[in-house]
């Protein structure tokens, strides 16, 4: 069946709806070339869809178990598509630019994941604000926009970029109270807490560049180096540093800029791990259920699927003695395993599933 661009976009605004779930709406950038203005937004369409089903997967699955999934062609990732909408459009005779949002299905992509046994997390964006500070020849720099360089490299970022929402304070009176310059040198979460309240962030992202005059000459070069700390008030320990590298006058912008690039890279994937174990996460685990008949069997998976932790089970593989479990359940893995060891079962590891088995007094408990 060929892709028809008219039918899809009526369709699509037609039933569109504010996301329900920020988690399966994802934003792409498109720019493509083709013959005409029209097959140029045509194709720019089927790129955005396929790009966007792709960064949706990428950020359920954290990690590779996405490439076991079939290819999906253009008209079956518009199964999975709610709305979508458009910003930013620019197009010439043969160019089409723009920024495209898609809502997907949340439903219809879990189901796809669990029958392709793709275990999945789902976990918020990741809405950051930033404390950009400049200590530059010894001094402290912070609400000086004219001064604080990597104040301004942080600014012309704006809020979206990929995953992740970088918050740039606005630098105002409020700002100045909540964090003074004469208190830089004994920061303390109070000050962090008052800027992620203030701008309805998930944390704060700490960040200072060192920055040392090198040599004599007369245009400036420094030596900078960078630390930043990823989620202040989670951990204020954890700094990790880059650098040195050398910033000169007419280079700074764009070096900076690199560097900011890739701080923003390592954050979504350090905010995935950090809440892998948290409350709000979904996972998909595999189990095996042993039973030594029927009766038990059922009782037994009963009891599972009335456990508050798990949220639906679906079944893999089913025999007379044991049954291969998809188990749907918010919050860590470890809490699980010690929700069912409460509840009478006995958990053994075998390979790369967990083995849960009912001990002999639960079967009396379970009648």
């Amino acid at each position: 069946m060929r892709f028809c661009p008219a039918l899809f976009l009526f369709f699509l605004w037609t039933s569109f709806a504010a996301a329900e779930s920020p988690v399966y709406t994802v934003t792409v950038q498109v720019d493509v070339t083709g013959p005409s203005a029209a097959k140029a937004k045509e194709e720019a369409l089927a790129l955005g869809q396929s790009l966007a089903f792709q960064k949706l997967l990428k950020r359920l699955s954290l990690g590779d178990d996405a490439r076991n999934l079939p290819e999906f062609t253009p008209e079956r990732i518009q199964d999975y598509i709610k709305s979508f909408s458009v910003k930013g459009e620019q197009h010439s005779d043969v160019q089409y630019v723009a920024a495209i949002t898609f809502e997907f299905d949340d439903k219809k992509v879990q189901t796809t994941l669990e029958t392709h046994e793709i275990p999945f997390v789902e976990i918020g964006l990741l809405r950051l604000v930033v404390l950009p500070i400049v200590i530059k020849d010894g001094q402290l720099i912070l609400w000086n926009e004219t001064e604080n360089i990597w104040y301004r490299t942080w600014l012309s970022l704006g809020e979206s970029h990929d995953d992740t929402h970088i918050v740039t304070p606005l630098g105002d009176l409020e700002d100045q109270i909540a964090c003074p310059l004469q208190d830089l040198a004994h920061l303390d979460m109070s000050m962090l807490i008052k800027l992620k309240e203030r701008y309805e962030a998930d944390d704060v992202l700490l960040t200072i560049l060192s920055l040392d005059k090198e040599g004599q000459a007369e245009e400036e070069t420094y030596r900078g180096f960078i630390r930043y700390i990823p989620f202040a008030l989670q951990d204020i320990k954890n700094a990790h540093g880059m650098g040195p590298f050398s910033l000169h006058q007419t280079e700074r912008d764009t070096v900076l800029g690199e560097w900011r690039t890739k701080i923003i890279g390592e954050l979504q994937g350090q905010w995935a791990l950090m809440h892998n174990d948290k409350d709000q996460t979904r996972h998909v685990f595999k189990v095996k259920l042993v039973e030594d008949n029927f009766t038990h069997w059922h009782k037994s998976l009963e009891k599972i699927q009335h456990l508050s932790i798990v949220k639906g089970v679906t079944f893999h593989s089913l025999s007379r003695e044991e049954t291969i479990l998809w188990l749907s359940f918010k919050g860590d893995l470890q809490s699980l395993k010690e929700k069912l060891v409460l509840e009478g079962f006995s958990l053994d590891d075998e390979n790369d599933l967990v083995v849960i088995s009912s001990k002999k007094d639960i079967h009396d408990s379970l009648a």
